[in-house]
Order: structure tokens, then C-alpha cells, then sequence
């Protein structure tokens, strides 16, 4: 499946992608307070919490060196930049992606780090 393109001028186009990957049975489920309602919405997300992951990770392999900030990876996916943020950091916490050093504006002209996964930990 090809995530990730290049235009006429070179440069990068992404592509949402949804449905990607299912929970590995041997991730526990997300933490609820004993609550029906807590239950309930805990096992609605059981599916998509690792999937979220797998593909950032798949997404930010995808653009090799270019890398993706976490405005890019929102506008990839769908998701909103505040449930891309806590999925780079998880992912830079586990080793699995680095800040580059390099910065993008985001669309406010902010600067972003660019993620990009770590050496040894290509796919």
C-alpha cells in the first residue's frame, strides 16, 4: 500500500488512510475505572490504540529522511494534533522515531520537529 507519494515538482503528497491494523491480542486494554460507561469506552478504543501507533510509525517510515511533523501526520490520517503528539511521543520514548533537528512551519508558521524513525529501526 503505497502511503506516501511524490508530485510533479518532487514534492511529498499523503494520503489518509483509515482501518489500518487491528490490536495485537497481547496489548492489554486500555485502563478503565471499574465504571460501565468507563468499560464500555475502553473497550471501544481497544481496537484502534495500536493501530494508531503502527501506522504513525508506518507514515513517519514512509517519508524516509523527508520525515513528518505531527501537523503532516494529522492531516495524513485524519486524527486530530492532539491525538498525533502523544503517539510521536510514545514512539520517540520507545526508540522507535527521533526529532531530526530539523524544523517545518506548521500551518500557524510555528515551527515543528520532524520525526523520523531511528537508524537501526527501519521496517
Amino acid at each position: 500500500m503505497e502511503l506516501i507519494q511524490k508530485d510533479a515538482s518532487g514534492q511529498f503528497l499523503l494520503f489518509p488512510v483509515r482501518g489500518f491494523g487491528t490490536r495485537k491480542p497481547d496489548k492489554p486494554p486500555p485502563a478503565h475505572h471499574g465504571v460501565d460507561t468507563s468499560q464500555a469506552g475502553a473497550q471501544a478504543v481497544a481496537a484502534k490504540v495500536p493501530s494508531r501507533k503502527d501506522l504513525a510509525l508506518r507514515l513517519i517510515e514512509a517519508a524516509g529522511d523527508r520525515g513528518l511533523t505531527n501537523h503532516e501526520l494529522a492531516a495524513a490520517t485524519g486524527w486530530l494534533l492532539a491525538s498525533t503528539t502523544p503517539i510521536t511521543s510514545t514512539l520517540a520514548s520507545e526508540g522507535k522515531v527521533k526529532d531530526s533537528g530539523r524544523r517545518r512551519p506548521s500551518p500557524s508558521g510555528v515551527a515543528s520537529k520532524v520525526f523520523v524513525v531511528a537508524k537501526g529501526d527501519r521496517m
